[in-house]
């Protein structure tokens, strides 16, 4: 894999697309196609297969520059005289199963996926998706995808992509589409000095909305209650959903918050956008799990909860009726026994 502070070249570089399903991969396609032409391949293998398949086919075709496949599975191949630059998109999960269930709707072939999504309306195909034990279509595929790029040793399967997803020379936000290409431009430069990025729009399903809008819809036409079970159980992937679209965000190199500072945001202190608290109000809702990861990307926003509190915050969270443009303010409280002494107060 690419190591940017060596100054030794190899020989040629070659892209592998992990191309998950939904995640405008067929647009990377299109630019890896106009790029490379014949030497860009598209490749698909049997179930589980992993970057061994990868490497006897690119040290078989030398002339392959670029290869995407969506079922080839990380990690990448190690191949001597070449460095591999896996390239990969993160997106909503549930505007991906939105657009996965339209798309299989249409397409001609006999899966479970294309049988479940002609018989049933969105909210019906998802409960019977889920409902099939160890398909991860619909329960953090993702995160279950980015994973396999790092070995088990025990930790669990965030864990590991979340090591993958900071370890990775690119990752890219299907929502930052237009900064993800713009980076993935600078990142292949280095190998191939005359690639270049544009802007396609191929096997679209919908027209294009602020992601907002989608997921809006999204609620309204699943209601509140399977709402709340889908995301509950793709809360792995909304956590990578966050990290990927904050390394594109507008200010996402600014300092952090400490614990105990009032948080800015907007440039206003104290005060969050509306997105910002939709994305709060997502790590709240996961919090309610108190697990480590969740606690630790609560903190990268800023705010320290006592675990104690998190069932008491999110219901505060949900049934708040304030304005989003009032501030939520953080302010010292004293917790005698916790190491941990700043909790969240509402204005």
């Amino acid at each position: 894999m690419i190591n940017e502070d060596s100054g030794a070249r190899p020989r040629r570089g070659v892209i592998i697309h992990y191309h998950l399903f939904k995640n405008a991969g067929t647009s990377i396609d299109a630019i890896l196609r106009r790029n490379f032409g014949e030497g860009w391949a598209s490749q698909e293998y049997p179930p589980r297969s992993d970057g061994e398949a990868a490497r006897e086919f690119l040290v078989a075709h030398p002339h392959i520059a670029a290869l995407s496949s969506h079922t080839l599975l990380l990690p990448p191949p190690e191949i001597p005289d070449a460095e591999i630059i896996p390239v990969i998109f993160i997106r909503h999960p549930l505007d991906r199963m939105k657009s996965a269930y339209l798309f299989e709707r249409e397409q001609r072939a006999d899966t479970v996926g294309v049988r479940l999504a002609r018989e049933n309306d969105f909210p019906g195909y998802l409960r019977a998706r889920m409902a099939i034990p160890g398909d991860h279509s619909c329960h953090n595929f993702q995160t279950h995808r980015l994973a396999m790029a790092e070995p088990e040793n025990g930790d669990t399967e965030l864990a590991r992509a979340l090591r993958a997803f900071g370890r990775l020379p690119f990752i890219g936000s299907v929502e930052a589409f237009e900064s993800s290409l713009a980076e993935l431009e600078r990142l292949v430069k280095r190998w191939f000095p005359e690639f270049r990025v544009f802007q396609a729009r191929e096997n679209v399903s919908r027209p294009p909305r602020p992601i907002e809008e989608r997921i809006a819809a999204l609620k309204a036409e699943l209601g509140d209650e399977l709402f709340e079970t889908v995301s509950a159980a793709n809360a792995d992937d909304l956590d990578l959903y966050d990290r990927a679209l904050a390394r594109y965000s507008t200010g996402s190199e600014k300092t952090p918050a400490k614990p105990g500072d009032e948080v800015a945001a907007g440039k206003l202190a104290g005060e969050f956008t509306p997105e910002e608290f939709q994305t709060l109000i997502r790590l709240a809702r996961r919090a309610v799990r108190a697990d480590w990861e969740t606690r630790r990307s609560i903190q990268t926003h800023g705010i320290n909860i006592v675990p104690a509190n998190y069932t008491a915050i999110f219901r505060r969270l949900r049934n708040w009726r304030a304005p989003l443009s009032s501030p939520i303010r953080k302010v010292p409280t004293d917790h005698q026994a916790s190491s941990i002494p700043v909790a969240w107060h509402l204005f």
